[in-house]
């Protein structure tokens, strides 16, 4: 068996091994039970709307009715068959999937992936607009690892609904968009994503998907369209054990924290653009995280702490001293 992300996430032990996978699901088994499906984990987002995330092996698309989603004349339309998965996604074929699937259509005896969306020009309220999410509660330790890297198939229909992909590194209660725009994809594609962000943390990463069912602002008059739902298949995260090879370290030369010792603020200097500052403490847990240059310390308890600064070109590494 195998585990999920989808505002995910895992903890996992690391190996020594130079390639080594640290987490993987292809849904062919029975979900882990930390798993939730529809949660509304997201930077405090909830899940709403009428179209959920579903595990299972429907492809057939059909005709539905959907008059009755408060549309002012009644209207049939044609859910297309989700498309077959090429021969590199575990199981192939038509194998278990996790996917967007709208209720409406459901009860109606259509079970593959889909949603339903309109133009606000209608001013409808359509109950599948909204957003889902599925979570899980543990995080990846990648101690000792570099070059990590998620993958997964995914295929979505028209904009503009659309996947985003974030990553959390104080368990769940902070998220960071690290993808936007999955839409207009009709047949099943890999993705790959790394960040130097993710290697070596003394903490843990949590890997969060969120799918965004929204209404369209097309101009001169109402449209409304029923497409093939956002869907993933074998996600996996690896990594390289190989003791440091592969960091995008910046020379740490060109980098100041100061004052150091300090008591209640800090300031770094650094010639370009801060992404993010991780601070974590002796035990490698992740106390604080800021995204400016200047910022309070005063919360944290005396000792040495371990700073990361994520910036477009790498990740640096420092210690500071809180008196």
């Amino acid at each position: 068996m195998k585990n999920l992300i989808l505002s995910v996430s895992i903890l996992i032990s690391t190996c020594s091994i130079a390639q080594t996978i640290l987490f993987e699901e292809d849904f062919e088994s029975t979900l882990d039970p930390f798993f939730q499906l529809n949660s509304g984990q997201l930077n405090g987002a909830t899940t709403s709307g009428l179209t959920k995330w579903v595990v299972d092996d429907f492809y057939a698309g059909g005709i539905i009715d959907i008059q009755n989603i408060q549309l002012p004349f009644p209207m049939i339309d044609t859910v297309p068959d989700t498309p077959n998965q090429p021969a590199g996604i575990a199981g192939g074929g038509n194998s278990n999937y996790l996917h967007m699937s709208q209720q409406e259509a459901n009860t109606q005896g259509v079970m593959c992936a889909s949603y339903i969306w309109t133009s606000d020009s209608w001013n409808v309220q359509v109950p599948s607009l909204g957003s889902s999410y599925f979570t899980r509660t543990q995080g990846i330790n990648t101690m000792g690892m570099t070059d990590i890297t998620l993958s997964f198939w995914w295929l979505g229909g028209l904009t503009p609904s659309y996947g985003e992909i974030y990553y959390s590194l104080d368990a769940g209660n902070t998220w960071i968009l690290v993808q936007t725009g999955m839409g207009d994809q009709a047949t099943w594609t890999e993705e790959t994503i790394t960040d130097p962000a993710w290697d070596n943390l003394p903490g843990s990463i949590w890997f969060g998907f969120h799918y965004l069912i929204a209404s369209d602002n097309a101009p001169g008059g109402g449209y409304l369209d029923v497409d093939t739902g956002f869907s993933i298949d074998d996600i996996k995260v690896t990594a390289n054990s190989n003791g440091g090879a592969g960091i995008q370290n910046i020379d740490d030369q060109t980098v100041s924290i100061y004052p150091n010792p300090a008591s209640s603020q800090i300031k770094i200097e650094l010639d370009e653009q801060i992404e993010a500052v991780l601070v974590f403490d002796m035990y490698g847990t992740l106390v604080q995280t800021e995204s400016t240059n200047s910022f309070s310390i005063e919360a944290l308890s005396r000792g040495i702490y371990s700073i990361h600064i994520k910036t477009s070109n790498g990740l640096i590494r420092k210690r500071f001293i809180k008196e």
